[in-house]
C-alpha cells in the first residue's frame, strides 16, 4: 500500500484492467478540474487546492507513464490521497465550499481505489 501508486501506467493497461484505467482517468481529471476551479473562483483553501492540483498532475504524469521519475513515484504512493482526504475533511469542518467538497470526494475515491488495488 505504501510502496506503489495504483494509477501507475494505467494508460497502457490491458483489456482486463480497462475499468481500473477508466477509474484512474476519471479521478485524475476530476481532481484537476476541482482544484483549478477552486483556484480560479475563490481565495479560500488555495494552499490545499495547489497541493491537490500538484498531486493530480503528478498522477497524470504517472498515469500516462511518459517517463519514470522516481520522485514522482515516491509522492504518488497510496498514503498521499489518504492524508489529503483527512486534511480536506478538516478544512470542510471550518468552511463549506462545493469545490472543496469535490476535491475531498475525489480524494476519498482515490483512497478507496488505492486500498482495494491489486496488480492482477
Amino acid at each position: 500500500m505504501f510502496s506503489k501508486g495504483w494509477k501507475f501506467n494505467m494508460f497502457n493497461a490491458t483489456q482486463e484492467q480497462w475499468n481500473k484505467s477508466m477509474a484512474a482517468a476519471s479521478i485524475v481529471f476530476l481532481q484537476v478540474a476541482f482544484s483549478l476551479i477552486s483556484l480560479v473562483m475563490n481565495e479560500q483553501h488555495q494552499c490545499y487546492s495547489i497541493v491537490v492540483f500538484t498531486y493530480s498532475l503528478i498522477c497524470l504524469f504517472s498515469f500516462i507513464n511518459a517517463s519514470y521519475v522516481r520522485d514522482f513515484d515516491a509522492l504518488q504512493v497510496n498514503f498521499t490521497p489518504i492524508l489529503l482526504s483527512f486534511v480536506g475533511m478538516f478544512a470542510l469542518q471550518k468552511t463549506f465550499d462545493f469545490m472543496l467538497l469535490g476535491m475531498v470526494i475525489t480524494m476519498i475515491a482515490d483512497s478507496y481505489f488505492a486500498l482495494r488495488y491489486k496488480d492482477t
